[in-house]
């Protein structure tokens, strides 16, 4: 509250050092979770705005990641797709940072996968309870809205992509894309059905399942392009466009898959129309 009322009458840096006192010395995010998140956004405002908080929102959202344990799995993950989010937003001043920050990146996209493969439903936000009849209420979070690992994974998948398209190193980004979308779709028991997830995160998976075969199909016929200019020897070429088809095949039977799982018609029987579509012009121009 006595954050709230700085905020209201025009007091970033008293608010953001009354927060800064509260939890810095916390060795614990148990019930605080909302001032943590708070912390973190207020200092990220206070950066756009040519202001200097105590500690950068990355450093704020480390500090309460590494101070979550496992078991409060709402409360971590919370943090952690705050924190992939926060990194992907952040520019690097060096190569040395830029790796560093790809790194890191890389380990919490990991840790996120281990927590989803349990998961096949939206995780609910920590910082609401509930009250004794089941129904939410909001502490401190005015949207109240779920986790939504669907929206982490796209945007984790939209910045790789991006990045490849920056880097020389095609095949290592090739590579690191696939592993991003396998790890999601093939190794993961969030990523085999829409059945339990909300409508924002049907939606975020239907845009994942099209970046993913939007970046195939470019790959292929830039792939296509490239061994035609070098010649390269009929075997390899046949090899090569063989794992391409396969692997946008694979992606088409997966949304198809994917989407079949919530049952019922509506956008469900419309996703499912439009990929075996795609399947079948896919699989009579091959």
């Amino acid at each position: 509250d006595q954050v709230d009322y700085l905020l209201d009458n025009g007091k970033p840096t008293e608010a953001e050092f009354l927060l800064s006192q509260t939890l810095s010395d916390s060795n614990t995010t148990k019930n605080h979770v909302h001032l943590w998140l708070k912390w973190a956004e207020l200092s990220e405002r206070m950066i756009s705005a040519g202001m200097s908080p105590s500690l950068p929102p990355v450093v704020i959202l480390r500090r309460a990641f590494k101070h979550t344990p496992i078991h409060e799995r709402e409360a971590h993950l919370l943090f952690l797709t705050n924190l992939m989010k926060s990194l992907m937003l952040r520019s690097s001043s060096s190569e040395r940072e830029a790796a560093e920050k790809e790194n890191e990146l890389k380990g919490l996209f990991q840790q996120l996968l281990l927590l989803s493969r349990g998961s096949m439903y939206a995780i609910d936000d920590p910082t609401k309870t509930k009250s004794k009849e089941g129904d939410s209420i909001d502490e401190g979070n005015e949207s109240g809205e779920k986790v939504n690992l669907a929206e982490v994974f796209l945007s984790y998948l939209q910045y790789n992509i991006i990045q490849s398209e920056k880097s020389n190193k095609n095949n290592d980004m090739d590579d690191s894309i696939r592993s991003i979308y396998s790890g999601v779709l093939f190794h993961s028991s969030y990523g085999k059905s829409c059945k339990g997830k909300d409508e924002s995160e049907v939606t975020a998976m239907k845009s994942f399942f099209d970046a993913c075969l939007r970046y195939e199909l470019v790959s292929s016929s830039t792939s296509k392009i490239a061994k035609k200019r070098v010649g390269a020897d009929k075997k390899k070429k046949r090899a090569t466009r063989q794992a391409n088809n396969d692997r946008i095949c694979k992606l088409y039977e997966a949304a198809i898959s994917f989407f079949r799982g919530g049952g019922g018609g509506g956008f469900w029987r419309v996703a499912v129309d439009g990929y075996q579509r795609g399947l079948q012009n896919f699989k009579c121009g091959m």
